[in-house]
């Protein structure tokens, strides 16, 4: 069976394709903003009580930056094996 390579033939392969590839990176980017995105920054850092500054502190600065409403309930930091924190 030979297939006859016309115009009609060639043009409706190429929207075909380009339908397809469309139609993937639509799925893409649906998946994407159904996914939580979270963007942490850590500080260190003072309080100041008037002329004084109280005792160094960690300052963990989390914001949701993807389109999915995020509970955060609580905070962990995990350190590597054999290190430790110093207060």
């Amino acid at each position: 069976m030979k297939i006859e390579w016309n115009w009609p033939v060639i043009i409706t392969a190429i929207v075909a394709v380009y339908g397809a590839i469309l139609s993937t990176l639509n799925t893409i980017a649906s998946l994407r903003d159904k996914q939580q995105y979270l963007s942490v920054v850590l500080n260190n850092g003072f309080i100041t009580y008037g002329p004084d500054a109280g005792p160094l502190m960690l300052f963990i600065e989390i914001a949701n930056v993807g389109s999915k409403v995020v509970t955060i309930n609580s905070i962990n930091i995990k350190l590597p094996k054999e290190s430790q924190c110093l207060s």
